[in-house]
């Protein structure tokens, strides 16, 4: 075997430790309580899937501004960013495209309606008052229904409880940039209430890499806000209340496409989400019932002086009702639930022919769902679920899933698996889209023929818990196949083209290694190793942006009660930025560093160094990324 600096840096990771798994961080003393695997709050130990978990505390100590270093610290996970902040901002989960990831905000599902492929640009959303995300890995549309073919991201913020307190900081740093921010929260009776918002400017770098001849700086503005409240009624009555927006206004460059892409350009991303749920329960607590009622909006506007229709716009729209019931029998929990959802999706162009509308179209989607979990022998967990999904385009889909879990106390050992199937809708963009084509010329046609988008897999893993749980270890081993494929055809080179269905499978295989080690109350080690097999099966091509070889390791150093520092890195190994294995990228480490000191019970300084060796490196081809730069700011809480 080759010793590559991935494979250093895989020996580094597992000598610290690796990554965040399914369970609490260690030392904090708490079991983790995971709700995305199941619908339902279940022990990390009683899990069959592939969960991992980023507690607040993690979140906190890193002084993160937006989701992409947290992300790419988990096992199976890979983010890209182009840019810089405000630019757009995707997650691949196990091989499957940003398309094929569910992402959720507190249970709220909002993937656009109205973009492309469907899928959820993190570029609007700043790390705001976040209590923990929990990322599920593998075929979960059985319980989650469309999208959900990779897995399902679900972003869960702070609630409210205890005397009212609350938060303020200010951070600011290289490239001019400024981060405000504040909550409060507490309880008054039967009412428990949340509220956040930050927001940051900065004037960036360029879009499009410095290397490349590129000068001009492309800033952003972002804005994020949550509100969480929970009124208790009744003793068996409570409504949940949740709400959130988030707005991106940036500054872009008009391609990538490396020397003459720098130039003016700009972009705005607004999404807004409101879920109200209607909890009761009846039979003394033995049957809860949840009904819920949301919507949700995702508005894109790009502008591009360089196109003939300089301006772009897409409206996108979900709303509906569900209903979800948990019984407990005695013998296990039987989870069921019915829900209707409808997307609307508009799109237009402006410019020198005047507004083109290019799409404008409802699509309706009916489920049903049923899911049992039980526990047949001691520390055996079994769940069985089935799913039916009626599309408007692409007809009726049933998905099925079951998981696995034995604990075995004494040894601290725990073996998990599972195996499922998953669907993709298409989307309204592809069905219906009828205008210029954005990539070749000439004319985009939809097609509303289209097929949905199918896949099953399956993973295995154990978990080893060893010196008095101050060290963990999990390995895992995953497979999926996903067919029936969507993908934009040139059916006439310049002249017209569509989208189809395409015969090949794409396969994603591999394995993932993490630990998590706390040597003593002042210092703790972890991180995470993914091998990553992504192809396509007809070709043997491997599917664009999925290196092979990705792995993060983590150190918490702890000197004193007031002191704590923080050092990360992230390795990617090389990897295709275009499919049919063109524009290979190289590979490359980068380490950020966290420093806090706590000056008094209630004021905090911290500050951050990012790309501390000040690498060199591109998540895509031609995108700019920062070099060393440097933040600094508090936090003063009260109370």
């Amino acid at each position: 075997m080759r010793l590559t600096g991935a494979t250093l840096f895989t020996v580094l990771a597992l000598t610290a430790g690796a990554g965040h798994s399914a369970q609490a961080p260690a030392g904090d003393g708490l079991e983790t309580v995971i709700v995305t695997a199941t619908r339902t709050e279940r022990s990390a130990d009683t899990i069959g899937s592939a969960v991992s978990v980023v507690g607040r505390a993690d979140i906190e100590r890193r002084n993160e501004k937006n989701m992409l270093g947290l992300f790419n610290q988990l096992p199976g996970v890979y983010a890209t960013e182009s840019g810089g902040l405000g630019g757009t901002t995707n997650v691949r989960l196990r091989g499957a495209d940003s398309d094929q990831t569910l992402v959720l905000l507190d249970g709220m599902r909002v993937n656009d309606p109205a973009s492309a492929a469907g899928d959820f640009d993190f570029s609007s959303l700043l790390v705001t008052d976040i209590e923990r995300i929990e990322v599920v890995r593998g075929p979960q549309s059985t319980l989650w229904g469309s999208d959900a073919i990779g897995g399902v991201i679900n972003i869960i913020t702070r609630k409210g409880d205890g005397r009212p307190s609350g938060s303020v900081f200010a951070e600011g740093g290289s490239f001019s940039t400024y981060r405000l921010g504040g909550s409060v929260r507490g309880a008054a009776d039967r009412l428990r209430y949340a509220l956040s918002g930050s927001g940051l400017s900065t004037d960036g770098f360029s879009r499009v890499d410095e290397n490349l001849g590129a000068t001009e700086r492309d800033g952003s503005e972002l804005l994020t806000f949550n509100a969480n409240l929970n009124a208790g009624i009744y003793d068996n009555y409570a409504i949940d209340l949740v709400a959130h927006y988030s707005d991106a206004d940036a500054d872009t460059d008009p391609s990538l496409s490396g020397i003459g892409g720098d130039g003016e350009a700009s972009s705005r991303r607004s999404v807004s989400s409101a879920q109200i749920d209607n909890n009761f329960t009846l039979s003394a607590g033995a049957l809860r019932n949840r009904l819920s009622l949301f919507t949700t909006r995702t508005e894109r506007e790009f502008h591009n002086p360089r196109n003939s229709q300089s301006r772009s716009l897409f409206d996108g729209r979900s709303y509906g009702a569900e209903y979800q019931g948990d019984i407990d029998t005695g013998a296990g929990t039987l989870v069921f639930g019915a829900r209707r959802q409808v997307d609307s999706a508009r799109g237009s162009s402006r410019g020198g022919l005047g507004r083109l509308r290019q799409f404008d179209e409802d699509f309706d989607t009916d489920s049903v769902y049923l899911q049992w979990q039980s526990e047949p022998l001691p520390a055996l967990h079994l769940t069985l679920g089935m799913r039916r999904d009626d599309f408007e385009i692409g007809g009726t889909e049933n998905t099925y899933r079951v998981t696995a879990a034995k604990h075995f106390a004494g040894s601290g050992t725990v073996l998990r698996g599972s195996y499922g199937t998953g669907v993709k809708a298409p989307t309204i963009y592809q069905a219906f889209f009828n205008g210029p084509d954005p990539i070749f010329g000439g004319t985009l046609s939809g097609n509303p023929e289209l097929a949905v988008e199918e896949s099953e897999g399956f993973d295995i893993g154990i978990r080893q818990s060893l010196l008095q749980q101050r060290l963990t270890l999990e390995l895992s081993h995953f497979r999926q196949d996903i067919d029936n494929l969507i993908e934009f055809q040139s059916v006439v080179f310049g002249v017209s083209s569509t989208y189809v269905n395409i015969a090949s499978v794409a396969i994603s295989e591999g394995y993932e290694l993490t630990a998590n080690w706390r040597l003593g109350d002042w210092l703790s080690l972890n991180g995470s190793y993914t091998h990553l097999i992504a192809v396509d099966e007809a070709t043997d091509n491997e599917l664009a942006r999925t290196p092979r070889e990705t792995a993060a390791v983590g150190m918490q150093f702890q000197p004193t009660p007031k002191w704590s520092i923080g050092l990360y890195g992230n390795h990617v190994g090389a990897q295709f930025n275009r499919s049919r294995q063109r524009q290979r990228l190289d590979g490359f480490t980068k380490l950020d560093l966290s420093v806090q000191y706590q000056l008094t019970d209630s004021l905090q300084l911290f500050a951050r160094i990012d790309n501390v060796s000040d690498r060199e490196y591109q998540y895509i081809l031609n995108a700019g990324t920062a070099d060393r730069s440097a933040y600094a700011g508090f936090r003063l809480a009260f109370k």
